[in-house]
């Protein structure tokens, strides 16, 4: 018999192997070290207590992990990933899951779920879509080696040792996701580098990366300064560990002058994944 409950009792470690077991067999395998899982945890704020655990009998067979946020106007959970180990599927343990787990987050005032599916996942999408969610946004994700890119020496490439968010956002066309915020910044910054792009100690655009995995959070150039190399020059100096792929993901397939760059410096894509959202402050879903 499958019996669900909430996951602050359960040990992280048993969490993790449950993960990368119902991972293992994606389109896009994705496996996390345990260097990389207690990365997750932190920049997606990841809460326990609302997240959900399908057991047979002792063994943890599903997973819904959530993170949240509160804002001024909003508190915002986020699905940091929701796995079923391959020997239970096909019992909508999912949806079970999520039957279990919406009316406590209700209860804890969260205005609306937020969630990333790989766009060919199609029992999932089948799922999450008779659970409620709307697809709000379609993500491209690239991943591959830097090759040689032209760059300007023009400028001052040098760290960038303080954030400030007003202005940086002002150099954005679209608000990140959730694993890129600038709330997972902050909170995973010790994993992190940045680098800013000067010109008279004018700030032109800034590139915030984590150095091990090669992965870039974010990527931006002010408005005004843009098609002057600023990117790739922020790229050239950020990724030292050439023979490492790069990683970008989760760009919003609206912001077409960043994909046309990833694509002009030889990243090819490698998943596209849709943005799901569901109001769970509305009765009918419950």
């Amino acid at each position: 018999m499958i019996t669900f409950k909430t996951l602050e009792n359960t040990n992280s470690e048993i969490i993790r192997q449950a993960i990368n077991l119902g991972f293992s067999d994606y389109s896009i395998p994705l496996q996390f070290s345990p260097e990389h899982w207690e990365q997750k945890l932190l920049a997606e704020n990841i809460e326990w207590k609302l997240s959900v655990g399908a057991f047979d009998g002792d063994v943890l067979v599903g997973v819904i992990m959530h993170g949240e946020k509160r804002t001024a106007s909003e508190h915002l959970i986020y699905n940091g990933g929701t796995a079923v180990i391959p020997s239970h599927r096909g019992h909508q343990i999912t949806r079970k899951m999520y039957d279990f787990i919406l009316p406590k987050l209700k209860g804890s005032t969260a205005d609306k779920l937020i969630l990333e599916v790989i766009e060919d996942n199609f029992p999932a999408i089948i799922s999450y879509e008779a659970s409620g969610f709307i697809t709000k946004r379609h993500l491209e994700s690239y991943k591959g080696l830097l090759s040689d890119v032209v760059t300007n020496e023009a400028y001052e490439v040098k760290p960038l040792l303080s954030y400030d968010w007003a202005l940086l956002q002002s150099f954005w066309d679209v608000k990140p996701t959730w694993q890129n915020d600038f709330e997972a910044v902050e909170l995973s910054q010790m994993y992190l580098n940045s680098l800013g792009i000067f010109s008279e100690n004018r700030l032109l655009g800034y590139i915030i990366y984590n150095p091990n995995t090669n992965r870039i959070l974010q990527l931006a150039v002010s408005k005004l300064h843009r098609r002057q190399k600023i990117a790739s020059t922020l790229l050239s100096k950020a990724i030292q560990h050439k023979e490492t792929p790069i990683v970008v993901t989760n760009i919003d397939n609206a912001k077409h002058d960043t994909i046309a760059f990833i694509k002009s410096i030889g990243i090819p894509n490698f998943v596209n994944l849709f943005e799901m959202e569901l109001p769970i402050n509305k009765p009918h879903i419950l």
